[in-house]
């Protein structure tokens, strides 16, 4: 299955599903349309999305 959820503060999100060791299958990136977005899949092999408006706030910090 898949799953968009659409946050606030992403950067702190992405940094809780780093440190505890969830598959990331597409880094946080902000993308061409607007959004800051990464993918987990979860144990099961859902994916699930997390995405905010590049509007919303500052950029968040990055490393590519």
């Amino acid at each position: 299955g898949r799953l968009y959820l659409k946050v606030t503060d992403i950067e702190a999100w992405y940094e809780h599903i780093l440190s505890h060791d969830l598959t990331v299958l597409h880094p946080l990136k902000a993308e061409s349309y607007g959004m800051y977005e990464f993918q987990i899949a979860d144990p099961d092999g859902n994916h699930i999305n997390y995405g905010e408006p590049t509007d919303s706030n500052d950029p968040p910090a990055i490393d590519e």
